[in-house]
């Protein structure tokens, strides 16, 4: 990555300074959506921008007038041809609430900033070797109002994220105080039993995954019973024939094994087959 995008301007990134009162630094006051595209083509853009919006309203942040679809995508098109991103590219939209105050902010203004990146395949692909996942339950992730949106408040995630790398796993499982399941690292989850795909229900404090909704919706076109539960446990995830994780920049990634259970792969790699489809 060579240029950034910052307010609507572009930068050379190793000319880009922040200021040491930036707000992401000191207080991680501020949200993030990250997107997948193939070279300029967007995937999901009105989707994610719809969920940003949201989640700067619940943040109580002044949305600027130029933050509307067509402005905000020519931006982000343009970024990537400046870095010269002719294949799959992985992009972020990082919104922080504008300089100043202490935990009281001066005022409810934003600052953006969009950084793309090179990624090496063009669409989503289907993982050739299963994921070995655990369950992380040394601190628990518990519902608040902007759980469903992407804040850069992210110590539960950095934490599990360093007990995956102790345990040798790709992936960890957050919960609640309950025990019940809420989300991985990055992905939203899911959980096959016989004809019924189970996920965790919103209430439970996962984020809204754009790919968790395209999921059940193709679910539902190939007649798969869905679920959004609450209770989802350990005992479930023994039980399941298949489970799967998604996100917008991956798509789907299928679990071999969580302890000593092993899992198929049938359901997830029709699924990720018509998604492919969708973005070809």
């Amino acid at each position: 990555m060579k240029y950034i995008c910052y307010n609507g301007d572009f930068f050379l990134k190793d000319d880009f300074k922040i200021s040491f009162k930036n707000r992401a630094l000191n207080y991680g006051d501020g949200l993030f959506e990250t997107l997948r595209s193939s070279a300029s083509d967007i995937f999901f853009f009105e989707n994610h921008l719809k969920r940003l919006i949201n989640g700067m309203k619940v943040l109580k942040m002044i949305i600027p007038e130029n933050f509307e679809n067509e402005n905000l995508e020519k931006q982000i098109k343009h970024l990537i041809l400046k870095n010269k991103c002719f294949s799959g590219v992985r992009i972020k939209i990082l919104v922080i609430r504008k300089d100043g105050g202490l935990y009281t902010p001066i005022n409810n203004e934003i600052n953006y900033y969009i950084f793309v990146e090179k990624l090496s395949e063009k669409n989503y692909f289907f993982n050739k070797i299963g994921l070995r996942i655990g369950i992380f339950d040394e601190i628990f992730k518990e519902k608040t109002f902007y759980s469903n949106f992407k804040t850069i408040n992210s110590m539960p995630f950095i934490l599990a994220g360093i007990f995956k790398k102790e345990n040798n796993l790709d992936d960890v499982i957050l919960i609640d105080g309950k025990k019940q399941m809420v989300e991985t690292i990055s992905s939203n989850i899911f959980l096959l039993k016989d004809d019924f795909l189970f996920t965790p229900s919103l209430e439970n404090g996962c984020v809204d995954g754009i790919m968790r909704k395209f999921v059940i919706k193709i679910s539902k076109e190939m007649d798969l019973k869905i679920s959004e539960a609450k209770n989802l446990k350990e005992i479930h995830l023994i039980r399941a024939d298949e489970v799967f994780l998604t996100n917008a920049l991956q798509g789907i990634k299928w679990v071999a094994a969580y302890k000593d259970k092993r899992y198929f792969n049938k359901t997830a790699k029709k699924i990720i087959q018509k998604l492919r489809m969708m973005n070809e």
